[in-house]
């Protein structure tokens, strides 16, 4: 048995918030062709809930499902990347990466419906050839996550919660070709090439 409705209504916002977020990002160079970074983000609390999406609900209660959470509150969280390449030889670039994706979303509760609650940690490797104008990239990226998530509790009695908590898990591995062409920097250095370099020429030019 299936049952479908399709309304219509116009004029209504909706909007989404990003929170503030502060990013400190420092690079070392150890040696010749080597390049080691780390950037730490802080991404802010929201100061209070916001509406995911704002709509007439006395009309609309019935077409929410009920693991939708229309009022959102997160809280400040700190993520860090990290960052090894070293070109060898000038021509063959190897990097490595590594970093954190934490969840900014409240803990849940067993009357509320939430968002689900999951904290990631991921690498990358990758490894290339630098042409002469045009570089290309082998690499492969992994993460993984562990949280928790809620399920609608059908069976539920005046006094039982309304939601369970339940684990959540998050796994991404791909593989990945990218390439890129030095059209910037080779125009940048033709240019320079083209300067004249004497205070001189440049009055008598």
């Amino acid at each position: 048995y299936g049952d479908l409705r399709l309304e219509s209504s116009s004029d209504l916002p909706a909007e989404s918030f990003d929170p503030l977020e502060i990013r400190l990002g420092l690079a070392w160079i150890p040696a010749e062709g080597m390049l080691l970074a780390f950037d730490l983000s802080y991404h802010l609390p929201t100061f209070s809930p916001y509406e995911r999406i704002v709509l007439a609900r006395d009309k609309w209660d019935d077409l929410y499902d009920e693991l939708f959470a229309p009022r959102v509150e997160r809280r400040g969280v700190l993520n860090a990347n990290v960052g090894f390449e070293w070109v060898i030889v000038g021509e063959w670039p190897l990097r490595v990466g590594a970093f954190t994706n934490f969840s900014a979303a409240q803990p849940l509760g067993p009357f509320e419906p939430g968002l689900e609650k999951i904290d990631i940690v991921g690498g990358t490797v990758s490894a290339g050839y630098n042409f002469e104008s045009f570089a290309i990239n082998f690499g492969f990226l992994g993460s993984v996550g562990w949280g928790e998530a809620q399920a609608f509790n059908r069976v539920a009695g005046p006094d039982d919660p309304t939601y369970f908590r339940r684990d959540a898990r998050y796994d991404l591995f791909y593989f990945f070709i990218s390439g890129a062409q030095r059209v910037v920097t080779d125009t940048i250095e033709d240019w320079m090439a083209a300067a004249p370099e004497g205070g001189d020429e440049a009055q008598v030019e």
